[in-house]
């Protein structure tokens, strides 16, 4: 999978053209099998070629599309069933104030305002792990046992990939000057929340998102 990005492109303008998964897709996921599940998340949201998914998953090639065609099926039938929903893109002054205080929240490690701007079912995965998290409640477990423990700062700056806004993050250890790249977070917002995050933890293309390759330490930055 490759992240996108297009530097002469406003981040705002890329999230608002962006199609959003819609709240039937996230509904019908829960009526999948978790191979199922992971198989279209991995090809269909991910991008990723059937043969990485194979070998990802242990499978063989033809049991990755026989699974991915299953999932393309139920997802039909509920949508059939249900009616589809395409979210509506946010108009430009309602999607800044969402990621400034997305990112405000961050900084402050205020895990509850954060889970807060978030979809009840929200998701949220981490490529190339396997790892695929639902719900606010799991969300911010995850966040206060991985992410905001003690003695981390973090620091955000804003930048676009795939089509969406998204978020360089840095992080600061106690005891060094200044922060490093840690992962990129990737939004999907629906409406006037986020619907789901991609976290890319390979940090290698962080200059070629517009973002710094360090952050010099800053006072009162906030400790997790």
């Amino acid at each position: 999978m490759e992240l996108l990005v297009d530097p002469q492109s406003d981040p705002e303008d890329q999230a608002l053209r962006h199609e959003q998964i819609s709240l039937a897709f996230l509904g019908a996921l829960q009526h999948l099998t978790p191979a199922q599940r992971a198989v279209l998340l991995l090809r269909e949201v991910l991008e990723w070629k059937a043969s990485e998914v194979a070998e990802w998953l242990d499978l063989s090639v033809p049991t990755v599309n026989s699974a991915l065609q299953r999932a393309r099926q139920t997802l039909h039938q509920r949508s059939k069933e249900n009616g589809s929903e395409t979210p509506v893109a946010q108009p430009r002054p309602q999607l800044q104030n969402l990621l400034d205080r997305y990112m405000t929240l961050w900084q402050q490690a205020d895990v509850p305002g954060l889970v807060a701007l978030l979809r009840e079912n929200a998701w949220l995965t981490m490529p190339p792990l396997p790892a695929w998290v639902q719900g606010r409640t799991d969300i911010a477990t995850l966040l206060r046992l991985r992410v905001f423990t003690p003695g981390k700062q973090w620091r955000l700056r804003p930048s676009c990939a795939n089509g969406c806004p998204a978020f360089g993050l840095y992080r600061r250890e106690v005891g060094e000057d200044g922060y490093q790249p840690s992962s990129l977070w990737v939004l999907g917002v629906e409406g006037e929340q986020i619907g789901s995050i991609v976290v890319f933890l390979d940090v290698t293309s962080f200059t070629a998102f517009g973002l710094p390759s360090t952050i010099e330490g800053e006072a009162g930055g906030q400790a997790a």
